[in-house]
């Protein structure tokens, strides 16, 4: 799957973890960007690295941003979370991500 923002791709190649074990791994031991559906929250635990996430309402709009979360971490729910987006601290989007945004998946 990729991931447009304003019509620019942000993301190509993203995993989709559906399932409560898919979920539960999330980015683990990936180098691509994993879309976790129908969740609110988060943890970074067994993590080597830092990560991005964004988290996303059911209308597709960006209402949380997290940067740099840093292993053994957990994000609690945040209100209004459909889905949540977590990629790669060194994954290159500065300035192509932000809170309002539409997320277009494709």
């Amino acid at each position: 799957m990729k991931i447009r923002i304003n019509n620019n791709l942000i993301f190509n190649n993203v995993i989709i973890a559906n399932s409560f074990w898919e979920k539960l791994v999330g980015i683990i031991g990936k180098s691509q960007p994993v879309l976790l559906k129908n969740t609110n929250s988060i943890h970074t635990f067994f993590l080597r690295k830092n990560i991005n996430a964004i988290f996303i309402d059911e209308n597709n709009t960006v209402i949380k941003i997290f940067n740099n979360i840093k292993p053994n971490k957990v994000i609690f729910p945040i209100q209004n979370t459909k889905h949540i987006l977590e990629f790669c601290n060194n994954t290159s989007y500065s300035g192509k991500i932000n809170v309002d945004d539409k997320i277009e998946f494709c």
